[in-house]
């Protein structure tokens, strides 16, 4: 019984530590892009910096490479 509760244990802690590591990681990516993306907003609308148009090659979807 003991080593079903200590193999218990190891599974969550196998499948746990890598779950909430990569969670973690999600998390602060997200929150450094939503910050990026409110200060360029914000600085667009106060017309500290213009927005220019991306040539249709270069980018694809919006997204950077």
């Amino acid at each position: 019984m003991l080593d079903l509760v200590i193999n218990f244990i190891f599974g969550l802690a196998i499948v746990g530590i890598p779950s909430y590591v990569f969670y973690r990681l999600g998390v602060d990516a997200g929150i450094q892009r939503g910050v990026r993306r409110q200060l360029l907003r914000e600085l667009t609308m106060c017309g500290i910096i213009e927005k220019t148009e991306i040539p249709a090659g270069k980018y694809q979807n919006g997204h950077t490479a």
